[in-house]
Protein backbone atom coordinates (compact mmCIF):
# COMPACT_ATOMS: atom_id res chain seq x y z
CA UNK A 1 0.00 0.00 0.00
CA UNK A 2 1.24 3.18 -0.45
CA UNK A 3 -0.29 6.85 0.47
CA UNK A 4 0.48 10.74 0.00
CA UNK A 5 -0.69 13.82 0.65
CA UNK A 6 0.21 17.36 -0.70
CA UNK A 7 -0.86 20.60 -0.25
CA UNK A 8 -0.06 23.86 -2.09
CA UNK A 9 -0.18 27.71 -3.03
CA UNK A 10 -3.18 28.74 -4.75
CA UNK A 11 -5.23 25.98 -3.18
CA UNK A 12 -3.82 23.23 -3.88
CA UNK A 13 -4.59 20.18 -2.50
CA UNK A 14 -3.77 16.41 -3.85
CA UNK A 15 -4.54 12.84 -2.32
CA UNK A 16 -3.20 9.37 -4.06
CA UNK A 17 -3.29 6.24 -2.77
CA UNK A 18 -2.96 2.23 -4.02
CA UNK A 19 -2.74 -1.16 -3.11
CA UNK A 20 -0.81 -3.69 -4.99
CA UNK A 21 -1.00 -7.47 -4.99
CA UNK A 22 1.23 -10.16 -6.58
CA UNK A 23 1.69 -14.07 -6.55
CA UNK A 24 3.17 -16.56 -8.54
CA UNK A 25 0.23 -16.20 -11.33
CA UNK A 26 -0.94 -12.91 -10.89
CA UNK A 27 -0.36 -9.25 -10.34
CA UNK A 28 -2.71 -6.45 -9.56
CA UNK A 29 -2.39 -2.57 -8.47
CA UNK A 30 -5.68 -0.29 -7.80
CA UNK A 31 -4.73 3.30 -7.41
CA UNK A 32 -6.93 6.44 -6.85
CA UNK A 33 -6.34 9.68 -6.83
CA UNK A 34 -7.85 13.56 -6.25
CA UNK A 35 -6.55 17.00 -7.18
CA UNK A 36 -8.56 20.11 -6.45
CA UNK A 37 -6.96 23.78 -7.26
CA UNK A 38 -8.78 26.92 -6.13
CA UNK A 39 -6.46 28.70 -9.33
CA UNK A 40 -6.64 32.41 -10.01
CA UNK A 41 -7.99 34.53 -12.27
CA UNK A 42 -7.85 33.52 -15.61
CA UNK A 43 -7.03 37.02 -16.86
CA UNK A 44 -5.01 39.45 -15.63
CA UNK A 45 -5.79 43.21 -13.50
CA UNK A 46 -5.40 44.48 -16.68
CA UNK A 47 -7.12 42.74 -18.95
CA UNK A 48 -10.43 43.93 -20.65
CA UNK A 49 -12.43 41.32 -19.58
CA UNK A 50 -10.91 41.18 -15.64
CA UNK A 51 -12.74 39.55 -13.15
CA UNK A 52 -10.89 38.56 -9.56
CA UNK A 53 -12.55 35.31 -9.09
CA UNK A 54 -10.43 32.24 -8.54
CA UNK A 55 -10.98 29.99 -11.91
CA UNK A 56 -10.31 26.00 -10.19
CA UNK A 57 -10.05 22.58 -11.49
CA UNK A 58 -10.63 19.42 -9.70
CA UNK A 59 -9.47 15.63 -11.08
CA UNK A 60 -10.37 12.84 -9.71
CA UNK A 61 -8.78 9.35 -11.00
CA UNK A 62 -9.08 5.41 -10.56
CA UNK A 63 -6.57 3.06 -12.04
CA UNK A 64 -6.34 -0.53 -12.21
CA UNK A 65 -3.61 -2.35 -13.65
CA UNK A 66 -2.43 -6.31 -13.82
CA UNK A 67 -1.39 -9.36 -15.79
CA UNK A 68 -2.31 -13.12 -14.50
CA UNK A 69 -0.96 -15.89 -16.30
CA UNK A 70 -3.62 -18.11 -19.06
CA UNK A 71 -3.75 -21.25 -20.54
CA UNK A 72 -2.66 -18.91 -24.11
CA UNK A 73 -0.23 -17.41 -22.66
CA UNK A 74 0.09 -13.84 -20.23
CA UNK A 75 -3.30 -11.47 -19.81
CA UNK A 76 -2.57 -8.08 -19.09
CA UNK A 77 -5.24 -5.31 -18.25
CA UNK A 78 -4.95 -1.92 -17.73
CA UNK A 79 -7.66 0.20 -16.93
CA UNK A 80 -7.53 4.57 -16.35
CA UNK A 81 -10.87 6.22 -15.52
CA UNK A 82 -10.41 10.27 -15.08
CA UNK A 83 -12.92 12.83 -14.39
CA UNK A 84 -11.97 16.66 -14.70
CA UNK A 85 -13.71 19.70 -14.29
CA UNK A 86 -12.23 23.48 -14.53
CA UNK A 87 -14.28 26.56 -14.07
CA UNK A 88 -14.16 29.99 -15.85
CA UNK A 89 -16.17 32.90 -15.13
CA UNK A 90 -14.81 36.02 -17.25
CA UNK A 91 -16.91 39.59 -16.47
CA UNK A 92 -16.55 41.18 -19.84
CA UNK A 93 -18.02 44.59 -18.23
CA UNK A 94 -21.34 44.26 -20.48
CA UNK A 95 -21.84 40.58 -20.18
CA UNK A 96 -19.92 37.81 -18.38
CA UNK A 97 -19.47 34.27 -19.00
CA UNK A 98 -19.60 31.60 -16.92
CA UNK A 99 -18.00 28.43 -18.41
CA UNK A 100 -17.43 24.56 -17.05
CA UNK A 101 -16.21 21.89 -18.84
CA UNK A 102 -15.77 18.28 -17.79
CA UNK A 103 -14.25 15.71 -19.10
CA UNK A 104 -14.98 11.68 -18.07
CA UNK A 105 -12.80 8.83 -20.05
CA UNK A 106 -12.39 5.31 -19.57
CA UNK A 107 -9.48 3.04 -21.31
CA UNK A 108 -9.26 -0.46 -21.62
CA UNK A 109 -6.28 -2.07 -23.37
CA UNK A 110 -4.86 -5.68 -23.38
CA UNK A 111 -2.24 -7.87 -24.78
CA UNK A 112 -2.45 -11.50 -25.60
CA UNK A 113 0.78 -13.96 -26.19
CA UNK A 114 -0.36 -16.31 -28.74
CA UNK A 115 3.28 -17.94 -29.76
CA UNK A 116 6.53 -16.67 -28.53
CA UNK A 117 6.44 -15.02 -31.82
CA UNK A 118 2.94 -13.49 -31.60
CA UNK A 119 1.12 -10.62 -30.37
CA UNK A 120 -2.69 -9.48 -30.05
CA UNK A 121 -3.39 -6.62 -28.47
CA UNK A 122 -6.79 -5.30 -27.97
CA UNK A 123 -9.13 -2.60 -26.09
CA UNK A 124 -11.60 -0.09 -26.04
CA UNK A 125 -11.91 3.69 -25.00
CA UNK A 126 -14.59 5.95 -24.55
CA UNK A 127 -15.19 9.71 -23.58
CA UNK A 128 -17.20 12.43 -22.83
CA UNK A 129 -16.62 16.10 -22.81
CA UNK A 130 -19.07 18.19 -21.57
CA UNK A 131 -19.30 21.80 -21.47
CA UNK A 132 -21.40 24.79 -20.87
CA UNK A 133 -21.60 28.42 -20.66
CA UNK A 134 -24.55 30.20 -18.87
CA UNK A 135 -26.82 31.58 -21.33
CA UNK A 136 -23.98 31.01 -24.32
CA UNK A 137 -23.96 27.35 -25.59
CA UNK A 138 -24.44 23.83 -23.81
CA UNK A 139 -22.77 21.13 -25.71
CA UNK A 140 -21.43 17.51 -24.85
CA UNK A 141 -19.37 15.21 -27.04
CA UNK A 142 -18.84 11.33 -26.84
CA UNK A 143 -16.37 8.82 -28.37
CA UNK A 144 -16.32 4.97 -27.97
CA UNK A 145 -13.40 2.99 -29.69
CA UNK A 146 -12.66 -0.41 -30.77
CA UNK A 147 -9.27 -1.56 -31.47
CA UNK A 148 -7.24 -4.55 -32.18
CA UNK A 149 -3.70 -5.09 -33.61
CA UNK A 150 -1.72 -8.03 -34.37
CA UNK A 151 2.17 -8.28 -34.36
CA UNK A 152 3.64 -11.46 -35.85
CA UNK A 153 7.79 -11.60 -35.61
CA UNK A 154 9.95 -13.06 -38.15
CA UNK A 155 13.73 -12.75 -36.58
CA UNK A 156 14.43 -9.06 -36.89
CA UNK A 157 10.97 -8.07 -38.70
CA UNK A 158 7.62 -7.75 -37.41
CA UNK A 159 4.39 -7.95 -39.52
CA UNK A 160 1.52 -6.06 -37.96
CA UNK A 161 -2.34 -5.57 -39.01
CA UNK A 162 -4.37 -3.05 -36.84
CA UNK A 163 -7.91 -1.82 -37.12
CA UNK A 164 -9.99 0.89 -35.36
CA UNK A 165 -13.90 1.12 -34.60
CA UNK A 166 -14.89 4.99 -33.55
CA UNK A 167 -18.60 5.84 -33.13
CA UNK A 168 -18.42 9.65 -32.38
CA UNK A 169 -21.07 12.03 -32.05
CA UNK A 170 -19.83 14.97 -34.07
CA UNK A 171 -18.97 12.85 -36.93
CA UNK A 172 -20.63 9.27 -37.00
CA UNK A 173 -18.94 6.23 -37.29
CA UNK A 174 -15.83 5.71 -39.32
CA UNK A 175 -13.06 2.74 -39.67
CA UNK A 176 -9.34 3.04 -39.55
CA UNK A 177 -6.60 0.84 -40.53
CA UNK A 178 -2.92 -0.38 -41.27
Amino acid sequence: PYARVTGGSFGSAEAEGGLGYESEHTRLSVNAGYRQVDGFSAQNPDGFSYHPDDDGFEAASLGVKGSTDATLGRLEYSLLAIDNESELFTDFGFFTADDDSRRYQLNWQNQLELSSASQLSFGLDYYLEEGESAGAWDQDRENAGLFALYDHRFDRVHLQAGGRLDDNSRFGSEFTGQ
